[in-house]
């Protein structure tokens, strides 16, 4: 048997041009960008979701991570 794993990386979502590179929100096209992602991915069968600790990066998969129960 063969075991596959496959990585998805993902860009966080847009987010403002200005303010503290570190703690950057999401503009509402970034949320609405995190929603899609989630859609894509919540039926692909991901067993973990790591996120690099820039704000913009956790809002992106956050809901992912949220409907998976991660």
């Amino acid at each position: 048997m063969i075991m596959q794993t496959f990585i998805y990386m993902i860009r966080h979502g847009d987010s403002p041009k200005e303010g503290n590179e570190r703690k950057r929100v999401l503009t509402e096209k970034g949320r609405q960008d995190a929603q899609r992602i989630t859609r894509i991915l919540k039926k692909e069968g991901i067993d973990a979701v790591v996120s690099s600790p820039y704000i913009r990066s956790v809002l992106t998969v956050e809901p992912l991570a949220k409907e998976l129960g991660k």
